[in-house]
């Protein structure tokens, strides 16, 4: 994840310093000027359910709006930390239940329209075509000893709905509601992956940061 977080403020520095700062207004973000194309990256994290047993997915994103209307891009995910279940079926020994150890990842492509857009306000419906896989290890319930392992391939579709108010030029918060449902035939995977989602994001302009930064720090040079 550390290696995320890197790469992610790498290449917003290189878009701010790639943009023209010869002037800044700190109210310039409450009339933003219209581009046709822009670069759009974030964490895009989530809360779901697998195998009925709460978990938090961390994601990172990247693409481009599109007149300021849509965007699109690619994403990755995966579980914060294994998910824990007990008394699962496995499908190698259908007549036993076992305790489980989980662990998701999956790769994205991701379409959001935007329906509502103010200076501060704004509704979008987010859309993800994925594909990815379940790591699962499974334990002895009596003695919970290590019995085998299994890695499934997993489509998946998530359609939601997000608000986002920005509180200020460089911070802001999202809150969305929506549904994963798998694509796969096996009926077994399907009831443990579909599942509600819920997202909290926390949206920090850092092109606004970069520029407030900059402008006093040339401010104080002058003098």
């Amino acid at each position: 994840m550390k290696y995320a977080i890197t790469l992610y403020i790498c290449l917003l520095t290189h878009i701010c310093q790639a943009q023209n700062t010869n002037t800044y207004n700190k109210d310039s973000w409450k009339h933003p000027v219209f581009k046709k194309y822009k670069f759009i990256a974030g964490f895009d994290n989530r809360n779901s359910l697998i195998e009925q047993n709460s978990t938090s997915f961390m994601g990172i994103r990247a693409g481009v709006e599109i007149n300021r209307r849509g965007r699109v891009g690619a994403g990755f995910y995966f579980t914060n930390k294994g998910v824990y279940a007990q008394n699962q079926l496995w499908e190698k020994f259908p007549e036993q239940l076992f305790n489980s150890r989980t662990k998701f990842y999956y790769f994205s492509v991701f379409g959001e329209y935007i329906a509502l857009r103010k200076i501060r306000w704004e509704i979008s419906f987010p859309s993800h075509l994925g594909f990815g896989w379940a790591n699962e290890r499974f334990y002895n319930v009596s003695q919970s000893k290590f019995v085998g392992k299994e890695k499934k391939f997993i489509s998946l579709i998530e359609l939601s709905a997000l608000v986002s108010f920005r509180t200020c030029r460089w911070f802001g918060i999202g809150v969305g509601f929506g549904y994963r449902a798998i694509l796969n035939r096996n009926e077994l995977l399907r009831n443990s992956y579909n599942a509600p989602i819920s997202m909290f994001r926390l949206k920090f302009y850092v092109n606004e940061l970069y520029y407030s930064v900059k402008y006093k720090i040339d401010k104080k040079k002058q003098k």
